[in-house]
């Protein structure tokens, strides 16, 4: 793309970020992403397939996806029919930053390719979060280590 500044390439291409992957690499809070004095915004557009995909923002939290018109159970759902990889200065850190930023960026470009990854990756947080709960806790080392052995192997299953 090519325009004089304040055209609005990189909001295009945000745009196109926000459908494909349900984030923007700019701001974590939805109404950032909304005009001034808006209660609400909406973008789409049109596959190759002529499917019709928006997300819609609301100033007051929440987000609706819709696909052809329809209201989708889950954002996810948003996921597939387009597939887009940002790559920009400012994600110098995947190669120098943390292994978590690497992680991360490619659990977002699988999660284009197999949207099922998106539950099996929530599963696992969730599975994790409780299991370092359980290693807090002041349980009996046999139980423990009963309970640690049942997380493991969920979390193997999911990893699987």
């Amino acid at each position: 793309m090519v325009g004089s500044n304040g055209q609005g390439k990189s909001n295009l291409l945000e745009g196109v970020e926000l459908l494909t992957s349900l984030r923007s690499h700019r701001c974590n809070v939805d109404r950032d992403l909304i005009g001034h004095g808006h209660p609400w915004s909406r973008l789409g557009t049109l596959t190759d397939e002529a499917d019709s995909l928006q997300l819609e923002l609301r100033r007051s939290g929440g987000r609706q996806a819709f696909r052809n018109g329809k209201r989708l159970e889950r954002q996810l759902d948003l996921i597939g029919p387009l597939r887009c990889v940002g790559f920009s200065a400012l994600d110098l850190d995947l190669v120098r930053g943390e292994p978590a930023l690497r992680r991360q960026w490619l659990d977002r470009v699988v999660l284009q390719l197999e949207p099922v990854y998106g539950a099996l990756l929530s599963r696992h947080g969730r599975l994790l979060r409780q299991r370092s709960q359980l290693l807090r806790r002041g349980l009996a080392p046999g139980q423990r280590q009963e309970l640690l052995d049942a997380f493991d192997q969920q979390m193997a299953q999911v990893g699987a």
